[in-house]
C-alpha cells in the first residue's frame, strides 16, 4: 500500500499490483486457486446432507463479508488471509447453487439456467474492471 495524500491533504492507500509482482501472484494464485479448488471438493459432499438454502446463503454472506473487509486492509497480509476466507466461502457457491438449479428447473432448461449462472461470474469481473476505477477514486470513506 502507498501511503498517499489527495487534494484536500486527506492520506489514502493505493495498491498498484499490475499482475507482475510476486505478492499479486502468490495472492491471485496459490492462496486463492488451492484453497478454493480442495474446499469445493468437501463442500461438494457436504451439499448432500446440509440445507442447501442455509449453507448457500452463509456462503455468499462471508464471501461479502471477506470482498468488503479487502477494502480495509492495511498491509499485504490483511489481504491473503481475506483472500483466503474469500476463497473459502466462494467455493460454497457452486455446490449448492447448481444443485438448486437442477431442484428448481426442468431439464429442458437447466442448460439456459446453469449459462445464465456462469455468465454472472464474466458479468461480475467486467463490471469491476469497468466500474472499479471509479468506486476507488470517489475515495467514499474519505481516506
Amino acid at each position: 500500500c502507498l501511503s498517499l495524500l489527495n487534494e484536500n491533504e486527506t492520506q489514502y492507500c493505493q495498491w498498484n499490483f499490475d499482475g507482475s509482482g510476486w505478492q499479486y501472484q502468490v495472492m491471485a494464485g496459490p492462496v486463492f486457486i488451492f484453497v478454493f479448488t480442495f474446499t469445493g471438493i468437501f463442500i461438494g459432499f457436504v451439499a448432500d446432507s446440509v440445507s442447501r438454502k442455509n449453507f448457500l446463503s452463509a456462503s455468499l454472506f462471508l464471501w461479502s463479508l471477506m470482498t468488503l473487509l479487502m477494502g480495509f486492509a492495511k498491509h499485504y497480509w490483511h489481504l491473503v488471509i481475506l483472500r483466503f476466507g474469500q476463497g473459502i466461502s466462494e467455493a460454497g457457491c457452486t455446490p449448492f447453487a447448481v444443485s438448486l438449479i437442477v431442484d428448481y428447473f426442468p431439464k429442458e432448461s437447466r442448460g439456459s439456467a446453469m449459462g445464465f449462472y456462469n455468465w454472472g461470474i464474466y458479468a461480475g469481473y467486467s463490471l469491476s474492471y469497468a466500474i472499479g476505477n471509479y468506486v476507488t477514486r470517489a475515495n467514499i470513506l474519505g481516506q
